[in-house]
């Protein structure tokens, strides 16, 4: 298996004359590496501005919100909705958002190291600091 992406059909279409269909059935249901789409960084325009579009796109792929509009980067639940599916989301949120106590306990509950993007005010607070212990 070569890990590219396939849909089942593009899957038995390579395969097919390889490997009997008994092979290729068992390669898609437990060898395939599940592949996320990249609905924000292949989408239009008007879809990474689209509020509830981006709201779906994060809950798959949080790091994705690099693709968002600049506008929708700034709104509280957008960042929210991708920090908590991977606080690694940290890297693309504005400074502002960074010294919000829930933004920062979001990625705080998945890794210690979402501390490094606090703001100076927030490592001040003492509960910011336990959550990252």
């Amino acid at each position: 298996y070569d890990k590219s992406p396939y849909t089942f059909q593009e899957l038995r279409t390579y395969y097919k004359g390889r490997y009997p269909d008994e092979q290729i059935q068992d390669l898609w249901d437990n060898r395939m590496v599940p592949v996320l789409p990249k609905l924000l960084e292949q989408g239009t325009p008007e879809q990474r501005a689209d509020r509830d579009y981006v709201l779906k796109a994060l809950k798959l792929r949080g790091p994705e919100l690099r693709h968002a509009a600049v506008d929708l980067r700034k709104d509280k639940e957008v960042v929210l909705q991708a920090v908590k599916q991977d606080w690694i989301s940290l890297d693309y949120v504005p400074e502002e958002l960074l010294k919000d106590r829930d933004v920062i306990m979001a990625g705080l509950q998945q890794d210690w190291e979402a501390i490094t993007y606090a703001s100076k005010e927030l490592l001040h607070e003492e509960e910011v600091v336990v959550a990252a212990l």
